[in-house]
């Protein structure tokens, strides 16, 4: 019994590094996209000029991008990092809890592992609070601030075009992104007051 739940654990415990992997490339895309988001709310002329190069180098076609097309793609973009950014995290944070049980459950039976919780959890240093603080709160709003940015330029681009389609589309992209991120933070707060 003791073996298969070691085995288990060892198992569990890898499953955990492979999302941490995926979690920590969607947090970059992630960050990349919100940073092209945010380029192209401020330099909008010159982020399309770069996009449409980058494009052109890789496909060798000629490619000329309307802007508003550029903008809802890096929107669309920025939803499916942030949903595979979420799944991963809520993953880890969730087997956590999971993997401290297992570890109780071994160290009951005298095989004594720690690693993952007690260990881990005792004299944790207030330089990693801040960390997490910074993942779980300010990219949070950092995401939500340029969600909320990005409203405000589709809004501007409805004005200037009349294009309800466009407004619309956007407008489902930026809310998705914004309430995704919201109930993350609210999974985290209640997840982490749990614990």
């Amino acid at each position: 019994m003791e073996e298969t739940l070691y085995d288990h654990y060892k198992e569990s415990v890898e499953l955990i590094r492979e999302q941490i992997k995926a979690r920590d490339r969607a947090f970059f895309f992630l960050l990349a996209a919100i940073g092209l988001s945010l380029l192209q709310l401020g330099a909008p002329a010159e982020t399309t000029e770069a996009i449409q190069s980058f494009l052109t180098a890789k496909t060798g076609a000629s490619l000329t991008l309307n802007l508003s097309v550029i903008k809802s793609a890096l929107l669309v973009i920025v939803l499916a990092v942030d949903v595979r950014y979420l799944q991963a995290t809520i993953y880890v944070e969730r087997q956590y809890s999971y993997i401290h049980s297992i570890e109780k459950e071994l160290c009951s039976t005298g095989i004594k592992i720690t690693r993952e919780g007690d260990a881990y959890l005792s004299d944790y240093p207030f330089l990693l609070n801040v960390i997490h603080v910074v993942y779980t709160i300010v990219f949070p709003a950092i995401i939500i601030f340029t969600m909320v940015l990005r409203g405000i330029d589709a809004y501007a681009d409805y004005m200037r075009l009349h294009n309800v389609l466009l407004l619309a589309f956007d407008a489902i992209m930026i809310c998705s992104v914004a309430f995704l991120t919201i109930c993350y933070v609210a999974w985290m707060y209640f997840h982490l007051k749990r614990i």
